[in-house]
């Protein structure tokens, strides 16, 4: 079975560029500038959109305090990471798939980024055997994942996951290769 991946919508993740005026049809459109101005940047880690990548755990980049020892804040805001189970991860914590990368200010959230670490298919912070095993019975249609997880899937990055990215996960685990993970 081959499986394309969804897409992230986009989301701004820099600072605001002037615009044209303009005529426009007046009224509505949000003010952007909170998420603008709550980005988050680094050399370290990818961030597109809503994801964050980067979170390599065979280099020690998936912990919280690694995370916000590599980003850029906005003034005043704070980095808080959250489970896929929904438990906020203490600063020695593995990010794995599927967390929630959140800037805070004022009590605010300001922007919001989902991890993703390839080959990291159950949100554990580790590319294992489980991976693995989790990974074949999804290519074999036996399980299902949810999007972060089908990303996470994609070890090549070919937007479609199949026995390949299964392989190069087995192959991961047994020391034989390396997922990029930036």
């Amino acid at each position: 079975m081959v499986t394309t991946l969804p897409t992230a919508p986009p989301v701004a993740t820099t600072a605001p560029t002037p615009s044209s005026a303009g005529g426009g049809s007046g009224g509505g459109g949000g003010d952007d500038t909170a998420l603008l101005t709550g980005s988050i940047q680094s050399t370290v880690y990818s961030i597109s959109g809503s994801t964050i990548t980067g979170l390599d755990p065979v280099k020690n980049l998936n912990t919280v305090s690694k995370l916000s020892s590599k980003v850029s804040l906005p003034t005043g805001a704070t980095l808080t990471v959250v489970s896929p189970t929904g438990k906020t991860l203490s600063s020695t914590a593995p990010i794995g798939t599927g967390s929630k990368v959140t800037v805070i200010a004022g009590g605010q959230t300001l922007a919001s980024y989902t991890a993703i670490v390839y080959g990291d298919v159950n949100g554990d912070g580790s590319i294992n055997i489980t991976d693995v095993a989790t990974l074949f019975k999804y290519v074999r249609n036996k399980q299902t994942l949810g999007a972060p997880s089908q990303m996470a899937a994609d070890t090549d990055r070919n937007t479609k996951v199949n026995i390949t990215d299964v392989a190069t996960t087995f192959s991961h685990v047994r020391n034989k290769l390396t997922i990029n993970n930036k």
